[in-house]
């Protein structure tokens, strides 16, 4: 494996592929067609490749867990975001491994999922901020094709935090004189 990694932006193949996939996989389905639990158990079993081992918070879960994980976050929302903070990719290597497949590349980085309920806090809809920063091996099965490449992840670390985002209310202010007087007072 090469050890130069370059930061990305969605300019590779593997790169776009990861972001379209995360993306699909945190935020919910806005169509009525498939349940959201069936249409996340397609997406994670077309993600990952059959003997993938996947890490949250340093814990080995299944991809059940990993799955369960996911689906509670999106359930009941009016909407998410992801906000990719950082992402880069350190290329695979071209030698197959004993299944056929290759390793495509590793793909790192961080990013924000905010998630919005149907709830309204004041003037705006509850929101809760999930941070993610994770390390992926990718790789291509004997299938894959410079024209069509394909990629399923073989190994998924990732860290994550849920956290309340902070309310602020616009046009709220202290009153001058009192924020003068608690001044004084110090």
């Amino acid at each position: 494996m090469s050890s130069t990694g370059s930061s990305v932006s969605s300019s590779t193949p593997l790169a776009s592929w990861f972001r379209s996939t995360f993306e699909a996989l945190y935020t919910p389905l806005s169509d009525s067609t498939s349940s959201p639990d069936s249409h996340l158990s397609n997406l994670l079993s077309q993600t990952f490749s059959t003997a993938s081992e996947q890490y949250l918070n340093h814990e080995r879960v299944s991809l059940d867990d990993l799955s369960k994980n996911i689906w509670e976050g999106n359930a009941l929302l009016a909407g998410a975001t992801v906000d990719w903070r950082e992402l880069i990719e350190v290329p695979g290597t071209p030698a197959a491994e004993p299944n056929g497949e290759k390793e495509a590349g590793i793909i790192a980085g961080f990013f924000v999922v905010t998630r919005s309920s149907h709830i309204r806090i004041r003037v705006g809809p509850a929101q809760r901020l999930n941070y993610n920063s994770f390390s992926a091996k990718v790789v291509s099965p004997p299938s894959s094709t410079p024209q069509n490449p394909q990629y399923r992840i073989s190994q998924l670390f990732i860290t994550s935090l849920d956290e309340a985002a902070p309310i602020h209310l616009e046009g709220f202010a202290p009153h001058p004189q009192k924020a003068k007087s608690a001044e004084t007072r110090q």
